[in-house]
């Protein structure tokens, strides 16, 4: 069992790693809410491929331009699964560490849409601030 969490624990610090150097770790913002992603765009089909088997989300191919090899993007959206990827990635992230602290807690402490107007939650009392 030891031995399967050393396993475990590798491949998170291999793929926090890939996020690291290839990946987005970000919150896009259109004119009705606020998303938060985590994404990653690379030419191995294997890497991106583990990407989605480890953490969930969606794999899709760009267009090949002339020239250029085939790119696959890997992508997370949604609170839950966001949070679980952090929960597994942040201990090993050194380049977004930073910003991956950051959308944790946007998730964490904002409802992403009421209305038009953003809202977050108070850090003590835990009631929701405009």
């Amino acid at each position: 069992m030891k031995q399967d969490n050393q396993r475990q624990t590798v491949l998170y610090a291999y793929l926090a790693g890939i996020i690291d150097g290839e990946g987005t770790i970000t919150i896009m913002k259109n004119p009705y809410r606020y998303i938060p992603l985590i994404c990653c765009g690379m030419t191995s089909k294997k890497v991106i491929s583990l990407l989605e088997k480890t953490f969930g989300g969606n794999v899709y191919t760009e267009r090949v331009l002339e020239n250029r090899k085939q790119m696959y993007r890997w992508r997370v959206s949604g609170r839950k699964i966001i949070l679980e990827t952090l929960e597994k990635v942040i201990p090993h992230l050194v380049e977004k560490r930073e910003n991956a602290d950051i959308l944790k807690e946007f998730i964490e402490n904002t409802n992403f849409r009421i209305g038009l107007t953003l809202v977050r939650k108070c850090r003590e009392c835990k009631k929701v601030k405009k």
